[in-house]
């Protein structure tokens, strides 16, 4: 049984499956269901600690995941409706690049995406990251703080403004990029409909921004605050509206500390 890979319909048939042994592995044919972009093979053991997304519990064993690469895998549906948040972060945690395919995967901004060092986020064309609709002044969508080496490349994140519960506030960010960060590269996106900014820059180097379409955001279409060698090349950015400054580009430096410096 050891050199047998047995096939599930899901991973709650796996579940269920009564001729799994340590050692062995299982093939699931999708997630939730046939052919939902979930199906993975997973290595089966006597330790584990369980979470249900790359390491699945079954009875005394442990299903973990093998080779993966989207989040579906993780257990992320992609549905416009559940909320996605902690399988993409799991996928980000556990693999360096994480693949987002079609869907609307909706994202909790008051416990955003948060990438690490050396992460590559490549979205389907489209594939989109769309914010749980509240009432909070302040909130990031996909947070890069303080890492190294990210790039983003694809698909739509997308804000909550039409839906927002809220009248105050103004922070609202579909990407925001800050601490220490260096050699951030974003390509190819739309970040659209944000309560405060599409894309927020501050205390970063060696930025990045190729092929952006920013539209219909309340604040700003991005905001720079503080960088170094920030290079931004084809980027439209229209209707931005709501609440000042309402720019497309507004370069607004808060202190002595913060600079701008070989900005293109």
């Amino acid at each position: 049984q050891s050199n047998v890979a047995w096939t599930f319909d899901t991973v709650a048939d796996m579940k269920l499956g009564t001729n799994l042994v340590n050692g062995s592995f299982a093939q699931t044919l999708g997630f939730y269901s046939i052919n939902d972009g979930g199906g993975a093979i997973y290595k089966i053991s006597n330790t584990g600690t369980a979470n249900e997304m790359d390491v699945i519990a079954i009875n005394d064993l442990y299903a973990t995941i093998v080779n993966p690469e989207n989040v579906k895998q993780f257990g992320a549906k992609g549905d416009g409706t559940n909320d996605d948040t902690a399988s993409i972060q799991k996928a980000i945690d556990t693999i360096s690049t994480v693949n987002i395919p079609t869907g609307t995967f909706m994202i909790d901004g008051s416990t955003p995406i948060t990438m690490n060092s050396g992460n590559r986020l490549l979205l389907a064309n489209d594939a989109i990251l769309k914010a749980i609709p509240t009432d909070a002044t302040s909130y990031r969508i996909i947070d890069i703080n303080d890492v190294d080496d990210v790039t983003i490349i694809g698909g739509c994140i997308s804000g909550e403004r039409d839906e927002h519960t809220g009248s105050t506030g103004e922070w609202g960010r579909c990407i925001s990029i800050r601490g220490d960060s260096t050699n951030i590269n974003i390509e190819n996106i739309k970040l659209i409909k944000s309560w405060g900014d599409g894309l927020t820059i501050a205390g970063c180097k060696d930025v990045n921004l190729n092929d952006l379409y920013i539209d219909n955001n309340r604040r700003n279409g991005i905001s720079v605050i503080s960088a170094e060698n920030l290079f931004a090349n084809n980027i439209t950015i229209k209707n931005t509206n709501g609440t000042d400054p309402q720019a497309g580009i507004d370069f607004e430096p808060d202190g002595a500390t913060e600079k701008l410096i070989n900005v293109v």
